[in-house]
């Protein structure tokens, strides 16, 4: 059967039928999508791990900056909580 010859059958179908047949295409496509996901479990972690020896060069930069950022007298005040109203 031709695309269009399924085309035109499925116009004829009654809507009920559609939504059905249209519930099941988006129930294919999440499996699709999940069995993916499932057989790459540890793409996520990998996706991480390439990020984070991708970027090691910007944060060796900023290494220095970051350990004397934190050194004003100001960051070492205590807390104290403003009354607003």
């Amino acid at each position: 059967m031709s695309g269009a010859m399924l085309a035109e059958e499925i116009k004829n179908l009654p809507d009920s039928y559609i939504s059905q047949i249209s519930d099941f295409i988006m129930y294919l496509k999440l499996k699709s999508k999940f069995n993916d996901f499932e057989s790459h479990k540890d793409s996520y972690k990998e996706a991480i791990s390439r990020w984070r020896n991708d970027s090691k060069e910007l944060f060796a930069d900023d290494a220095q900056f970051m350990n004397s950022a934190f050194e004003l007298n100001r960051s070492q005040e205590m807390y104290k909580p403003k009354e607003i109203w």
